[in-house]
């Protein structure tokens, strides 16, 4: 199953979200994003959060049925909807609208990819790009010119990469700069990463 969130933070364009929601088989919404939601992109199948970020007006239009208290201060309501999807099943989780004006709600949202990444593949998504968290071996797959980096976030992983500009050979990523800016060659480039895990920024240029 295939997961949609549609967090509280910077809005993002009809057209990107109806994309979106044309891929997911279920759509979440936390409950400051139904006070922007267009009905017309789609039908969410919940809104989740403890209800203090969503206007009246926003709240009398959620269904009962769709309407999913979660009042746990002990974590966002981005996080309870990570945990919400996964636990209805979803073995794929995007979610749109997670940046924003507060830094420390986005580097949450970050370190979401790395509590969540043995559960599900979680990706952020912007119109422009995806990131997400990667260890193992695998193809990062795009257009030749894509712009990627790989950011490690602690423990200092070994990556392998090919099919890119600047390729990488057994070669240990500390935290740091050393991974930003790279740019694929080809349109699927193998890498493999061990001893950790890198957050791969993915940037397709495609609003």
């Amino acid at each position: 199953m295939r997961a949609l969130i549609v967090a509280n933070g910077a809005p993002v364009s009809i057209y990107f979200l109806r994309r979106l929601c044309e891929s997911a088989d279920l759509i979440i919404l936390t409950d400051g994003a139904a006070n922007q939601w267009d009905p017309a992109i789609a039908v969410p199948n919940a809104v989740l959060g403890d209800f203090d970020s969503i206007t009246n007006e926003a709240l009398s239009q959620v269904p009962t049925l769709t309407r999913i208290d979660a009042f746990n201060q002990e974590s966002s309501d981005l996080e309870k909807a990570v945990q919400h999807a996964i636990d209805k099943g979803a073995a794929s989780v995007t979610i749109s609208q997670w940046e924003g004006d507060r830094q420390d709600h986005q580097l949450g949202a970050v370190s979401l990819l790395l509590k969540f990444r043995s559960r599900a593949d979680i990706q952020l998504a912007t119109p422009e790009s995806y990131m997400y968290a990667f260890s193992g071996s695998g193809k990062i797959a795009g257009k030749v010119g894509d712009r990627l980096s790989l950011i490690s976030l602690g423990h200092s992983p070994v990556i392998t990469l090919a099919g890119v500009k600047y390729p990488l050979n057994c070669e240990m990523i500390t935290p740091g700069t050393r991974g930003l800016s790279n740019e694929l060659t080809a349109e699927s480039a193998p890498i493999e990463v061990t001893d950790g895990v890198v957050i791969v920024c993915h940037f397709t240029g495609q609003p």
